[in-house]
């Protein structure tokens, strides 16, 4: 309604009909071309995006490799597998001695490995030269005694921590050891007051340790309630025979005044305990404060 009205006489009506057809016509073909120049926009933006994707791979690869490596890697890509211990190299034909397999490169087996260049050099000890490291072996002995066994001091291992010494005391009596034993030491966690679990004990007689030991060993009737099981083993070489403990504890700071009775060796002559022999030198006060408040109090 609103597009322009031709003008004439009433006598043209034919040539106003063909006005307003050439008049659509025209409209409709610049409606067209319209629609025409749009998509060619369209489709040449998709195109320009394309090319720049397209070139953003060459482009990284050339700045990393540059031309002459970058067609390398591309030969690089199709080349076949080659067997373990080997790698390709280029190289002339004829180096290798043999034929190239692709794009001018050989099979080389791997070089052999170099010395390392950064090897650590030896640490130098002052003053003390290098002993070689010896495999730490247990000189704990659990053999059992054998006949002629000279051997007289034993240890009582696994016992339980609320033995007193008077207790083991009875229960070498009660199973048939009395006065056989000459010398035994509990000691005594001063700060809990409860036994360590192991005493000490040295026989008259060699010939007994061999009773003792098939009684003791595995040993599990216990006055208290315990699982543990009695293990035996042997004082060391140096630690057999009674005198070699009285030297050992008779400076000892267990023989202390300030140590409880309870806590100290015990020797025996004819099965009755004896004084112990007098130190040599004064011993020095054991190093618990438990121990020390509870004599002072």
């Amino acid at each position: 309604d609103g597009m322009p009205q031709p003008t004439g006489g009433g006598g043209g009506g034919g040539g106003d009909q063909r006005s307003w057809r050439d008049l659509h016509e025209l409209l409709c073909e610049n409606a067209r071309l319209a629609l025409e120049n749009q998509l060619l926009r369209e489709n040449a933006q998709l195109a320009q995006e394309n090319s720049s994707l397209q070139a953003k791979q060459p482009r990284a690869e050339g700045a990393r490799c540059g031309g002459e490596e970058r067609t390398q890697m591309q030969k690089a890509r199709t080349h076949p597998a080659v067997p373990p211990g080997m790698w390709l190299v280029p190289g002339q034909c004829g180096e290798f001695g043999s034929a190239p397999i692709a794009g001018g490169y050989f099979v080389h087996p791997f070089p052999e490995p170099a010395a390392p260049m950064c090897a650590e050099p030896e640490r130098k000890k002052s003053g003390k030269s290098a002993k070689p490291k010896q495999e730490r072996t247990s000189s704990v002995d659990c053999t059992p005694p054998i006949e002629g066994d000279e051997r007289a001091s034993v240890m009582l291992r696994n016992l339980p921590n609320n033995y007193s010494r008077q207790m083991i005391l009875e229960m070498l009596d009660s199973e048939g050891f009395a006065g056989k034993y000459d010398f035994i030491y509990l000691p005594i966690d001063f700060r809990t007051q409860a036994c360590l679990g192991y005493a000490f004990l040295n026989f008259v007689e060699p010939a007994a340790v061999r009773s003792f030991w098939s009684t003791f060993d595995g040993f599990s009737r216990w006055a208290v309630p315990s699982k543990k099981t009695c293990k035996l083993t042997w004082c060391s070489p140096n630690e057999q025979g009674r005198e070699a403990h009285i030297d050992r504890y008779r400076n000892s700071s267990v023989m202390h005044s300030a140590v409880p009775e309870d806590y100290k060796p015990l020797i025996f002559e004819g099965g009755e305990v004896v004084l112990f022999p007098e130190p040599s030198k004064v011993p020095k006060a054991p190093r618990s404060r438990c121990l020390l408040a509870a004599v002072a109090a």
